[in-house]
């Protein structure tokens, strides 16, 4: 994995720059991992995010108790379909099984036709579940990007972006 930007305890507003700023930079096929501590920002990152790409503004909340949330958008002139997981809530790889989060990989997609993008909060639960990291757990034919937050001393934190690509 290779550091593509890095903050020390962004304030909103830089957040939602560096949200909108990968929101121009993934591509076709991406799937972006969000890690961090309950309450540090996925849901708002992801917010801004989708944003930059015409999703609607206070459409996209956390998919806490419904696991999966799926928007649809126009990105560079063409159809997006948006996966949003949040894992929190699960407890197992048969959790995860039962929930079809494997089977939208295995959707062959037309690029010339339409992107998707895959975001996953809790992805570290990922790891936990299948024994294996990121970089083996999806598709080669994906992008991978990872959005890290960690605490700080100061009880703030640090946010690091990073991907494969």
């Amino acid at each position: 994995m290779t550091l593509w930007r890095s903050l020390s305890n962004p304030d909103l507003a830089s957040l939602q720059k560096l949200a909108m700023d990968l929101g121009q930079e993934l591509g076709p096929r991406s799937v972006v991992c969000l890690q961090g501590p309950l309450g540090s920002g996925k849901t708002t990152f992801l917010q801004f995010c989708l944003h930059a790409v015409g999703v609607v503004q206070g459409t996209v909340v956390s998919p806490t108790y419904s696991l999966h949330h799926h928007f649809q958008t126009i990105w560079r002139g063409a159809p997006l379909q948006v996966e949003h997981w949040d894992l929190y809530r699960l407890e197992s790889s048969d959790d995860l099984e039962s929930t079809g989060f494997w089977d939208q990989f295995a959707e062959p997609a037309d690029t010339n036709q339409c992107s998707r993008w895959f975001f996953v909060e809790w992805s570290d639960r990922l790891v936990q579940f299948e024994g294996r990291d990121l970089e083996k757990v999806f598709p080669k034919t994906l992008a991978l990007w990872r959005v890290v937050w960690s605490a700080t001393e100061d009880q703030g934190f640090n946010l690091q972006i990073s991907t494969d690509w």
